[in-house]
């Protein structure tokens, strides 16, 4: 049985902040982020064109993805926010507790559990 991989207390005491506070995030944060680019353009009084040629990506690609028709990768929304002088943040929301999810786990019966892990000594 492959062993446990050793994680900090302080990694720990991350996640577990994380799971708490998000476990009802604010209502802002449930938005998609089309909704964000969009608003925050507009706040800037800047076109999509403008935007377009800020991020080399095009105007009618800009307009695709703040009406939410395509879902660019990250490193798209990076240059988009960054042409908005922003940052962009990426937080895992967890769906439930990760002792709950291990518990289901171990009651169901994972199929791989049993299996060496390729990670494993030796």
């Amino acid at each position: 049985m492959p062993s446990l991989t050793k994680v900090p207390l302080v990694h720990r005491v991350a996640l577990n902040e994380l799971v708490v506070r998000l476990s009802r995030p604010p209502k802002a944060m449930t938005y998609p982020p089309a909704v964000y680019l969009r608003a925050l353009r507009a706040s800037m009084r800047m076109s999509q064109r403008q935007l377009a040629r800020r991020t080399g990506l095009g105007q009618a690609q800009i307009c695709r993805i703040e009406r939410g028709r395509i879902d660019p990768g990250v490193e798209a929304w990076r240059r988009l926010f960054d042409a908005l002088f922003c940052d962009l943040l990426v937080v895992p929301r967890p769906r439930r507790r990760p002792s709950e999810a291990l518990g289901e786990r171990l009651t169901r019966g994972d199929p791989f559990r049993d299996l060496r892990s390729p990670w494993a000594d030796k």
